[in-house]
């Protein structure tokens, strides 16, 4: 048997998994949602995977939910509001490539899983760190799917 025959994976210039870029376009045109583990860059990151939509949506919340205290700079809640409006406007970036991309795969019949993707978004991850004697928690967390070197379906046990 040859290279090519025992390869079933497609050729990818940047070394993003062609299978995992596939979830998560899923992810960020359906919806899709589960757990999952990834290798980057010398730690291991788990968590549930949620589409680019849903991670600047809670950005924006999670900013907005912060209270300032009495002795916060001036500024500090316009600050707060305007990068909540970053991530607004960012989740708006997603929600219209997907109203794209669903109109494009009825008219195909649903042949394509949506556009390419570059990041892959998580909630609820924690991260492991060698040396640290633990998970790290992270909340949401974002990461190229360039540097992901390997990955599995299912969240490693996080206790605090």
């Amino acid at each position: 048997m040859t290279d090519e025959q025992h390869d079933a994976d497609p050729p990818a210039g940047d070394g993003r998994d062609p299978y995992l870029e596939a979830l998560v376009s899923a992810a960020n045109t359906y919806g899709l949602s589960f757990d999952v583990t990834l290798h980057v860059s010398g730690v291991i990151v788990s968590g549930r995977l949620i589409s680019g939509a849903v991670f600047f949506r809670q950005l924006a919340e999670t900013l907005r939910g912060i209270t300032s205290g009495a002795d916060a700079p001036e500024g500090a809640e316009a600050t707060r509001e305007m990068l909540a409006g970053i991530y607004d406007a960012a989740a708006e970036v997603f929600e219209d490539q997907v109203e794209r991309e669903q109109t494009k795969d009825s008219d195909t019949g649903g042949q394509r899983l949506g556009a390419a993707v570059a990041h892959i978004h998580l909630r609820d991850a924690a991260i492991w760190t060698p040396g640290a004697g633990g998970a790290l928690p992270s909340g949401l967390w974002r990461g190229r799917l360039s540097h992901v070197s390997g990955w599995s379906h299912g969240a490693l046990a996080y206790h605090e």
